[in-house]
C-alpha cells in the first residue's frame, strides 16, 4: 500500500482514545521551506498543536516514517513528559542516512502525522 492511499484511508481522522485525542492530519504535514537540523534537541521540523485543531496539548505524534516523494525519512522527538505545545520532526536523507542539511527546502516532501493529545 502506498503512502498516499493510507493517507486516502485515514485523511481527517479525528476520534477519542480513552480520555486522549486522536487525529490524523487530513493533507499531512509538509516540510518547512528552510531545514534547521537538531542541536541539543533544538531545531528540526516543529509540529504545533493547533495543526491539529487543538487548544490542549501534545503528549506525541507518530509520523512518516517516509514522505510522500521518497527522499526522506522522518523520526519525532517526543516529549519524556508532557503535554507539550509542540513536538520536532527530524528529517533523514534516503540517499545518505544522514540529517537534512542546513537551509535545504522541504517544502514538497509531505509525511503523514497521527497526534494524540490530551
Amino acid at each position: 500500500m502506498s503512502v498516499n492511499s493510507i493517507a486516502g484511508a485515514f485523511s481527517g481522522v479525528r476520534g477519542n482514545y480513552g480520555a486522549h485525542k486522536v487525529c490524523m492530519l487530513p493533507d499531512g504535514h509538509a516540510g518547512p521551506a528552510v531545514y534547521v537540523p537538531l542541536v541539543a534537541a533544538v531545531g528540526g521540523d516543529p509540529v504545533n498543536m493547533a495543526e491539529f485543531g487543538w487548544v490542549s496539548g501534545l503528549e506525541r505524534i507518530d509520523a512518516g516514517p517516509l514522505s510522500s516523494d521518497g527522499l526522506y525519512l522522518v523520526r519525532a522527538l517526543n516529549p519524556t513528559v508532557g503535554p507539550v505545545t509542540s513536538i520536532a520532526l527530524q528529517w533523514i536523507d534516503t540517499s545518505s542516512g544522514l540529517e537534512v542539511a542546513a537551509g535545504t527546502d522541504l517544502s514538497g516532501s509531505v509525511v503523514n502525522i497521527l497526534g494524540i493529545g490530551l
